[in-house]
């Protein structure tokens, strides 16, 4: 910043032309700075194809709160900028395309360079004018500003998936000190890693730093390594010499800390085995190790075969081997149920007849719209009920509410066009105080609101438990407040696995809507506890701050009953992925025959929990959402064969086996494992004899799993590539 204070002392400037690379609020706000906050700066982008400047933005102080780098505007006049994918067609607002230059403003070619002219100069999709690939990736928001990313060239795809290392870059940039910045792709034991490297003159947090990354970018691309160089090297044509950058250091200089007795012994050899290492140093975190969730399941499938039974939560908890065994030793010496005050809450006690019934709800506020399930809640809300409905949603990936809320609507339905005046969609997060909205929005919802629903939450069962306490707990006692406060009805969906079924130890027992503390061991699953520790803030409020509530205890929710459409992230559901597995591996322990399946259709689900929200029976009511109509793995067998699959019947180690040496993505399947390892452990039973009695007041009852609604599922699993043919 020298040569600008230099020119300041000299000359007076009120306009700053940049351009050549992404540019940074954090670059731009050191620039005004300097200039006394007398000075605009234009960010110009255009290559030279294009005549240089095509796209100009003025940068804004609120940019680092919209926009990942200072944007690049909108074109020219006469220029016209298109963003494809692949196909050469547009994409939606909020997402990464490739630019396609247009207009008056082209270049005819490159000078006796045919070949790459017709390479880079093409004919247009949509028109026979010329466009010029410029081979750079951008965003377009709905507000018509368009967002640099980077070069296609910087474009890799790891495991899958399809990541812009400009756009790590300009998050990495945003972060206080850091200079200069490059992510790189680097191979490590035959595996494909991020690596950024770093330029500052303070010393960086680096674990302050990921936290920062994992608030606004996807969890795969966030990098593995950090490394502080003095400098970005570069190649006498100003281009980043990769050969240059020092590699991050090998496991073997890590300080190597070998087992200390048998247990410790037998998961070093576990690890080493399944990782394909020569050694791994028993207090080193597991996850330094380039371990991945399939190599979790492949663990945690050997170490059943030696009867160690361990949930994925406790690789997350306890991320060394020497915190592992640790926690297997002192695990039955110890009481992990913090019971609190769990145990003195009785819902019978809390119940006061309400008698208010056929609920005319006008003004509804929701969160977790865009869930699987909450999506098709909203839904049944737009079909039977006329109320305006709005939905908080967060920013994510840099797209906001109104998009985020259109992509996924359109994912499950058709009919946006014909519901969005219903509905509106507000920015905003239920991590923060006011939900993250400004006062006149938060007043004007108080004033206006006379129902909340909310299915957000964080419904995988393991993960950070800081992650899953400040949405599932702490997001629950803001909503909860909020009704307090406005007096209005909060309708919350919950789970059947608070009763910890399948998931922690439970006592023999019948689990009704009337209960809620068992003496589960809720401490075992870290999705369990949350949604416990949410639904004991409720049910005190009802007790002693007069809120009205109800809860939803949903089950295993599944398909679509209708056309079999499932959750757009289904690579994520558990359940899909333990059919998906056993259909890949082509075989089926003989254990898991009478093993019994619920299947929920979301459709179902969501329709009965509309229908029961019209009516409040008592100040807390309480229901169980599942289907009755359960098939046993050998029904599901039998299905399977009718479409073609005809599974092998296999001893239980024949299948561990198969899975050991397959490399299907199996998470989930471990679950089965456990209860066939723990067969005679645990005879909890779930009831809904209270729920279904009230549906059948309204005519509405669970389907029947018949082959033809497997055969959707199949479809499904075979359209987006989970099964083969």
């Amino acid at each position: 910043m020298s040569l600008l204070q230099d020119i300041i002392s000299e000359t007076i400037i009120t306009k700053l032309i940049v351009g050549g690379d992404i540019l940074t609020p954090e670059t731009c706000k050191r620039i005004t700075e300097i200039f006394n906050d007398n000075v605009s700066i234009f960010n110009e982008y255009g290559p030279t194809e294009a005549t240089v400047g095509c796209m100009t933005y003025i940068y804004q102080k609120n940019d680092i709160d919209n926009y990942s780098s200072v944007p690049i505007g909108i074109p020219a006049d006469n220029t016209q900028i298109l963003l494809l994918n692949s196909d050469y067609n547009l994409v939606p607002f909020g997402y990464n395309g490739q630019m396609f230059i247009g207009g008056k403003c082209l270049a005819k070619g490159y000078l006796n360079l045919d070949n790459i002219t017709n390479e880079r100069f093409v004919f247009s999709p949509f028109n026979n004018e010329t466009i010029y690939s410029t081979g750079d990736i951008a965003k377009l928001f709905d507000n018509g500003i368009m967002e640099y990313i980077g070069r296609k060239d910087f474009q890799v795809k790891i495991n899958g998936y399809r990541i812009e290392t400009g756009e790590i870059q300009s998050k990495i940039l945003n972060y206080k000190h850091i200079k200069d910045c490059f992510v790189n792709v680097i191979n490590i034991n035959n595996s494909k890693l991020l690596c950024a490297y770093i330029v500052s003159d303070n010393e960086i947090d680096i674990n302050d730093l990921k936290n920062s990354l994992i608030d606004s970018l996807p969890k795969y691309m966030i990098p593995k390594y950090y490394i502080k160089v003095n400098e970005i090297p570069l190649t006498v044509n100003g281009k980043i010499n990769k050969s240059l950058l020092p590699l991050p250091k090998k496991n073997d200089e890590i300080q190597h800390i070998y087992p200390c007795n048998e247990l410790e012994q037998l998961l070093h050899d576990t690890f080493i085995k399944i990782l394909n290492i020569d050694k791994i140093s028993v207090t080193q975190n597991i996850f330094d190790y380039l371990v991945d969730s399939l190599t979790i399941i492949k663990i945690q499938t050997k170490l059943y075969s030696l009867g160690i039974s361990l949930d994925t939560q406790v690789f997350y908890n306890y991320p060394s081997i020497r915190d592992i065994s640790n926690y297997i030793t002192q695990k039955s010496d110890t009481n992990y149920n913090n019971v609190s005050d769990l145990e003195k809450i009785k819902i019978s006690d809390i119940i006061i007849p309400n008698n208010i019934n056929n609920y005319e709800y006008k003004n509804i506020l929701f969160f977790g719209t865009t869930g699987f399930l909450g999506i098709h809640i909203l839904h049944e809300l737009l079909e039977n009920t006329n109320a305006h409905i709005y939905c908080i949603i967060r920013e994510k990936d840099n797209i906001n509410s109104i998009e985020r809320f259109k992509q996924k609507y359109n994912f499950y339905y058709s009919n946006l066009n014909s519901i969005i005046d219903r509905i509106t969609p507000i920015t905003g997060d239920l991590h923060g105080d006011n939900f993250n909205l400004i006062e006149q929005t938060y007043n004007e919802l108080s004033n206006k609101i006379d129902c909340v629903f909310s299915s957000a939450a964080i419904v995988k069962h393991f993960g950070n438990p800081e992650a899953f306490y400040k949405t599932n707990v702490l997001g629950t006692q803001k909503i909860v407040d909020f009704c307090i406060k406005n007096n209005v009805p909060f309708h919350y969906i919950s789970t059947l696995s608070v009763s910890g079924y399948g998931l922690t130890d439970t006592p023999d027992c019948v689990f009704s809507e009337n209960d809620f503390y068992i003496n589960q061991k809720f401490n075992d699953n870290i999705y369990v506890k949350s949604k416990l520790q949410a639904e004991s803030i409720i049910l005190n409020a009802c007790k002693f701050k007069n809120l009205k509530a109800s809860i939803y205890r949903i089950g295993n929710i599944t398909n679509r009953f209708n056309d079999g459409v499932f959750q757009e992230n289904a690579s994520e559901n558990a359940f899909l992925n333990r059919l998906s597995t056993i259909i890949n591996l082509n075989c089926m322990p003989v254990e898991l025959l009478d093993f019994k399946l619920e299947f929920t259709p979301v459709d179902y689900c969501a329709k009965f929990i509309v229908c029961l929200s019209k009516n409040m029976y008592n100040n807390l009511n309480i229901y169980h959402l599942f289907n009755n109509n359960l098939i046993t793995f050998n029904d599901f067998n039998c299905i399977l064969k009718l479409f073609g699959y005809k599974l092998k019947i296999t001893t239980l180690n024949e299948f561990k086996n198969e899975l050991l040496n397959s490399n299907i993505n199996s998470f989930g399947i471990t679950n089965y494992l456990s209860v066939i390892n723990n067969k005679n452990n645990s005879s909890l039973i779930i009831n809904n004899n209270y729920t279904n009695k009230l549906l059948n007041n309204y005519n509405l009852n669970w389907p029947n799993i018949t082959s033809e609604y497997i055969e959707k599922i199949i479809i499904y699993l075979k359209k987006y590539n989970f099964i083969g043919d």
